[in-house]
């Protein structure tokens, strides 16, 4: 079973996802950590679950700089990019009508949902084999 199966399979529903702060959540705190992480998803050619996490993060941060149209405009650059039907960097968090009502109305909090569920698979699927790495032994 894949990662975004299991992270799917072992939640009820997205928003039942709430993973306890971890050393993922420590090494994605750190510069650093978030850039060996991301090579590490490279290498593995399985960035697409961090990089929306890390996009969609973004998009919250920079929340209260920008005006309706630029959050709208980013929104939609997100969407198009990771959520829709094949999208480039399609994340697998499910089917597009979980998230629909999150997504419909232009909120800082609209891919909160999705980003639970790639996190979710990140936790399962990628962050245990980072673990055994050079670069996280390095790092931690």
């Amino acid at each position: 079973m894949d990662a975004a199966l299991a992270a799917r399979a072992a939640f009820s529903s997205p928003s039942s996802i709430h993973l306890a702060p971890s050393a993922m959540d420590a090494c994605l705190e750190s510069d650093d950590g978030t850039a060996a992480l991301l090579a590490f998803c490279q290498a593995e050619f399985s960035e697409e679950n961090l990089l929306f996490c890390l996009k969609a993060r973004e998009f919250v941060a920079r929340w209260d700089g920008r005006s309706a149209d630029e959050r709208q405009s980013t929104a939609d650059a997100l969407v198009a990019r990771f959520l829709a039907d094949g999208a480039p960097q399609q994340v697998c968090v499910g089917r597009a009508d979980e998230f629909a009502s999150s997504l419909a109305t232009l909120s800082k909090e609209m891919f909160a949902p999705a980003v639970e569920v790639a996190r979710a698979a990140l936790a399962l699927d990628i962050w245990p084999r980072f673990e055994e790495t050079a670069a996280w032994r390095a790092l931690a």
